[in-house]
This record gives structure tokens, C-alpha cells and sequence, in this order.
């Protein structure tokens, strides 16, 4: 707690909400002409959605540099001002216009206290949230991981069969009534269940009816917890859903650290002579996970090498399906 000079307790987020407001008043009467050299500090502390690989796909990070902070307030005063080029995420209330409601979202979103909250998932799909998200239905095993991650299972009203079924693993979600299938989810089991949004995983080449049947009081958010690459992107975007940044940005940490001090640490000592030739199943006999599968990454990066990596798909989904005999 800081005290003001007036002897008055000055709370952190009293504080982030009048540097909003001076932040607004500030750029607002600035002018265009501010020194090429200070414009110049600013950009070399900022890093553009399109440098970054995995970028935070939350409307309000504005810079592109996956935390959402006073620093995209910064840099959406900067786009209103002609300073900077417009980036998508600066949009932070996503109504296809920059404006200063965008800079008051993002101080919203950094308090915690948005009302809405918008994101694109792991198939390109543009999300609005409401906020606070009090009840979700999780399908599939890896988005139910990345629920236990972020602590927030206590809002899980609803799960899929094999999540139900799985009591080791999940004591607590294995408790909460099941909708069905992955694949084919019991629409009127969610209804009943009346949940703010339904948490599943993405579905290749085929259908599970979810985004035909739900209403659209009920977010749908598709998410791919199994790919390394995705991982980190995916439990920060629940984190900012779910109002867990902390425990999630905890979690990122410790993956990214034990990922690359560790794993590839010792994989990098194995000489590709010795490295061991692996076949990657999938949930059917005989069919392999092959590049561009989030199997045939944990293979990789364990060291090994994936046998069926460079066959061909079977369709757009990653997977092949081989014979006894190859094998």
C-alpha cells in the first residue's frame, strides 16, 4: 500500500487507474512533434505483434509483447495520435475502431475488473467472453490439465466421459456430471448445466455440432493444450479468461525453464546414431501421428525419432493410418 502525500492509503489499482486517466489527458493535448529520438526510446521497448511467433491473441495486447500493462495504454494512445501503425489487438473492446474506450479496456483488463474480455483460440476463432466467468463444461483431456493449471476447477460444472472417469488424475473434476463426448457432446446435458462458456479441443475434418447448437450466451473456445509450441500461448489466454494470471504465468515459467534447461539440455547430448526410433500411436491400432502432430513434437523433443513422421496424411488431419507389415 502507498500513502499519498495527503497521509491517504493510495491502492495499487487506485494507482493504475489514475495513470489511465492521465495517461489520456496527456496524449490527448500531446503534440504530433515529439522528438525523433524519444520516439525512438519508446519503440526499442515495445516488440509489434508480427515479430512474435507465438503472440498473446488477447484484444487489448496492443504491443504484441504478451503481457497486457500499462505499456499497451502507451502504445494505444500512440496508434490514436498517428505515432505508431494500428495493430489488430490494440482493438481492446473489439468494435473495429482505436479509440480511447480501447485504453480504458486495457486499464480494465490489467485491474481485472473488464466486463467483457475478447480472444482468438486455437482454430482462429474470435471469442467474446463475459466476465467474471463463473461456470465452464471442459471436454477433452489436455484443456482439463490446463484447468487444473490455472486453479480453477471449482468453476467446472460439467465434463466429458473420460474426464469423469479418470479419478486419479482428476479427483475433483471426476466428481462433475458428464455431457458427453469430445466428439459428440450431449447438447441438452449442457444447457441444463447453463455454463458462461464450454472449453474444448480442436476437431480436424470433422464435427461435433457445438458451435451449430449452442446459444450464443455460451462461449465456445477450442483449444490445443497438446502442442509444445501452443502450450505456453494457451494457459496465459486461460489465465486472462479465468482471472489466474499469476498461477499461470507460474506454470509458464517453470515449463519454459524445465523445457529448455532440462529436456533439450540433455537431448542435445544424444548423437543422432544413438537417438531411438519410435512409432507414435494414436487412439486407433495402427494409426501414427506424423509432422505437424502434437505427437510427433513430444517425440521430438524427447530425443527420438518418429518413424511415420513423413508419410502422408490421411486427410488434414495429422495422422496416418499404416500396415502391419511396414510396421
Amino acid at each position: 500500500m502507498v500513502v499519498s502525500s495527503f497521509g491517504k492509503p493510495f491502492s495499487k489499482k487506485r494507482f493504475v487507474l489514475v495513470g489511465v486517466s492521465v495517461l489520456c489527458s496527456l496524449f490527448f493535448v500531446a503534440l504530433p512533434g515529439i522528438a525523433a529520438e524519444q520516439n525512438q526510446t519508446l519503440l526499442s521497448e515495445v516488440t509489434t505483434a508480427s515479430e512474435e511467433d507465438d503472440t498473446l491473441d488477447i484484444y487489448g495486447n496492443a504491443n504484441g509483447d504478451n503481457t497486457i500493462d500499462m505499456r499497451d495504454i502507451t502504445y494505444t494512445a500512440r496508434i490514436i495520435l498517428w505515432l505508431e501503425d494500428e495493430t489488430a489487438l490494440a482493438d481492446a473492446n473489439y468494435d473495429g475502431k482505436i479509440t480511447a474506450r480501447d485504453m480504458t479496456q486495457i486499464g480494465l483488463i490489467i485491474l481485472g475488473r473488464e466486463r467483457e474480455l475478447t480472444v482468438v483460440d486455437s482454430v482462429d476463432r474470435i471469442v467474446t467472453v463475459n466476465k467474471p466467468m463463473e461456470r465452464m463444461v471442459v471436454f477433452t483431456y489436455p484443456v482439463a490439465e490446463a484447468i487444473k493449471i490455472v486453479k480453477a476447477e471449482e468453476r467446472v460444472s460439467g465434463v466429458s466421459w473420460d474426464i469423469a472417469r479418470k479419478k486419479t488424475f482428476f479427483p475433483e473434476l471426476s466428481t462433475r456430471p458428464s455431457a458427453g463426448e469430445a466428439s459428440s457432446p450431449d447438447i441438452e446435458k449442457i444447457l441444463e448445466l447453463d455454463p458462461d462458456i464450454v472449453c474444448t479441443g480442436r476437431l480436424l475434418g470433422t464435427s461435433d455440432g457445438l458451435e451449430d447448437n449452442l446459444p450464443a450466451a455460451i462461449a465456445l473456445l477450442r483449444w490445443d493444450m497438446g502442442r509444445l509450441a501452443m502450450m505456453k500461448n494457451n494457459v496465459k489466454k486461460l489465465g486472462y479468461i479465468l482471472d489466474t494470471e499469476e498461477d499461470a504465468e507460474l506454470f509458464c515459467e517453470f515449463y519454459q525453464d524445465y523445457i529448455d534447461e532440462t529436456i533439450k539440455a540433455r537431448v542435445a547430448e544424444i548423437h543422432d546414431d544413438e537417438k531411438k526410433r519410435v512409432f507414435v500411436e494414436h487412439f486407433k491400432d495402427y494409426h501414427a501421428f506424423v509432422t505437424g502432430s502434437a505427437g510427433h513434437e513430444v517425440c521430438e523433443a524427447a530425443g527420438g525419432i518418429n518413424i511415420a513422421a513423413d508419410l502422408p496424411r490421411m486427410s488434414e488431419r495429422p495422422i496416418v493410418e499404416v500396415d502391419k507389415e511396414w510396421l
